[in-house]
Order: C-alpha cells, then structure tokens, then sequence
C-alpha cells in the first residue's frame, strides 16, 4: 500500500481497512493503532475502526476491543454484524461463552441482521454451557428467519446444517459426558434438511457411546415421524418396536404428532390391519382417545370397509363420541 502513498494516490474507504489490516500483520497492533490514529477525522469510520476491531480480536485484547465499541458507539457506526461477530469470536475464545447471549440480543434490539456465523456462535456458546435446549431454540429460529427469506432460504438453511455439524462434532469430540439433548438438536437439524442418513447416524453413534443407557425416545419419535413420511414405514415401526420397549412403566406416550403420522400413513395406504395394530400398541399405552379412533375409522373408510359393531366397540371402551366420529360412525357401522 505504501506505493500508493508513494504515487499520492487516493483511497477508497475499503483501502484505508485493509491498511490497517496489513500493517498490524507486518508492524504489529501498535503500528496499526499509530496509522489509524494519523487518519483524518473523515477517515475514521466503520471501515477504518472496524479493521481495528477485527485485529484486536484477532489478538484477544477485549479491554481494547470494548473501549473502540463504545468509541464507534457514540459516532453511530457500531450496528454491524462484523462488529458484533467479531466481539462474540473474542468472547468465546476466551472461554466466557456467557457474554455472546448479551450481544446477540443487542443486535436484536438495534435491528441487526443475524447471519450464518452469527448463529453458529450463539449456539456454541450455549452448548458449552450446556445448555441444549437454548442450542434447539436458536436452530429453530434460524429456520423461521430464513423461512422468511424466499427462494434463498433452503440454500441458508443447508449451510446453517453444515454450520451445526461442525459445532456439535466439535462438542461431541472433547464432551465428558455424552448429553442426548444437542444430539436431538443435530439429528432435528438434519431431518429438517431431508438428511436421514445423517440423522440416523448421529442416533447410532449416540447409542453407542452412551452405551444404551440414554433416553432415546424423543430422537426415535422424530425418526418415526420422518421415516412414515418418506414412506418407510419399517423402519418408523422398528423405531416404535424400540420405544415402546425402552419406555418403562408406561412413562412414554406417543406425541401428538406421532400419532397422526402413523394413522395418516394407513390411512393413504388403506392399511386397515396396519392402523388396528397401531390402535393396540396406543391402547396398551394409554393413549388411545376419541381423535385417533377418528383417524382409524378414516382408514376403513378410505379402504371401502365397514364393521358394524364399530359402534358397540367404543361405547364398551368409553369413547366419547364427538360430532366427527359421530359421522364417521354411521359411514363406518353401515
């Protein structure tokens, strides 16, 4: 750069960054701060103290990285998603994950946009603090931002999966104890992308080191729902099969969502034994109400059958009958 000091060449605002940049790499931090100090006033601007920021991250100088914040601060130029990246990277690296939260809420409040890096920080910082639950949350509101972001949204989406596969590998490789919760978050991830061999093996691998004795059953509810709706529906049954025997004392019940999926299956496939079967499995767990006989009852019909004592049967079950089933009743019980 000095050539163009040298020729008396103008810069742009970009060229007076990367001199900052380039001169705290050969000169060092302090010949950077001495350059960015000689600038004119008009000089110093989001570029300029922007590349300052970034160096004293880079060097983990947080006093003098929050000390520019604040300068940047008072001349409006501090709402950028570099700034608040790179402030959350020099938090992290210096082991206080617990300060990331703080600045992600900031740049909500100042209507700063969230982007990929943004959110992967954010959920490592969570996962070592072990917060996993936090961790789902931000996944979750990474999906509803860029749902909302139009015909880009799946290309972001996939990269903020590959973004999480980097985290939780990360975390999965030093963790003392294999904790289940950011493994459901993973294998959620990945399920929402359409990658079921990814999330199938990061329940295996959870399996293995956790040695059996972890709780499985919300990662094996989200397998089911996702294998009955690529139509695969033996491997959703295996899962269920897995379940219901890991499930003990009738602690598990099959979610809402669960449910419909398994009936809606039989339904389309007109499997009226698959979906009686199912209705046992649920009975012998105690969830089999008046919404999922409705669902059964909407197999025989779209299989074409009746069975007249349909009627007989829920009332000796103490089914109450609603409106719905009231209909479906008397297409059923003809």
């Amino acid at each position: 750069m000095e050539w163009m000091d040298f020729r008396k060449m103008e810069y742009s605002k970009s060229d007076y960054a990367v001199r900052v940049d380039l001169t705290s790499k050969v000169k060092g931090i302090e010949a950077a701060e001495d350059y960015v100090s000689s600038l004119p006033e008009s000089s110093k601007d989001l570029f300029t103290y922007s590349a300052l920021m970034h160096c004293y991250c880079k060097e983990l100088m947080e006093e003098k990285a929050l000390a520019l914040f604040a300068t940047m601060d008072e001349l409006g130029c501090a709402s950028s998603t570099f700034i608040f990246n790179s402030l959350m990277s020099l938090h992290m690296r210096k082991q206080n994950p617990e300060k990331v939260d703080p600045l992600v809420q900031e740049m909500k409040k100042r209507n700063i946009p969230l982007d990929k890096r943004t959110y992967k920080t954010w959920m490592q910082s969570y996962a070592a603090l072990e917060d996993f639950e936090a961790v789902g949350r931000v996944l979750d509101e990474m999906k509803t931002h860029n749902g909302k972001k139009g015909s880009w949204s799946a290309y972001s989406n996939l990269a903020h999966i590959y973004g999480l596969k980097e985290m939780f590998e990360e975390w999965e490789s030093i963790c003392s104890k294999y904790d289940m919760s950011l493994a459901n978050v993973a294998i959620r991830g990945y399920l929402s992308q359409g990658m079921h061999e990814e999330a199938e093996l990061i329940f295996a691998n959870a399996c293995k080191k956790t040695k059996g004795k972890g709780s499985f059953l919300e990662a094996r509810e989200m397998l089911m729902v996702h294998a009955l709706n690529t139509r695969r529906v033996d491997l959703a049954d295996s899962h269920l099969g897995a379940a219901v025997s890991e499930s003990k004392d009738g602690e598990w019940h099959p979610s809402p969502d669960t449910r419909i999926a398994f009936l809606k299956y039989f339904e389309d496939e007109k499997d009226v034994d698959g979906a009686e079967k199912f209705c046992k499995i649920l009975k012998r767990l105690g969830c089999l109400s008046c919404n999922e006989y409705c669902l059964l009852l909407k197999t025989y019909i779209a299989a074409g059958k009746s069975d007249p004592a349909m009627r007989q049967r829920l009332k000796e079950k103490h089914i109450e009958i609603s409106p719905e089933l009231e209909n479906l009743l008397e297409k059923v019980s003809e």
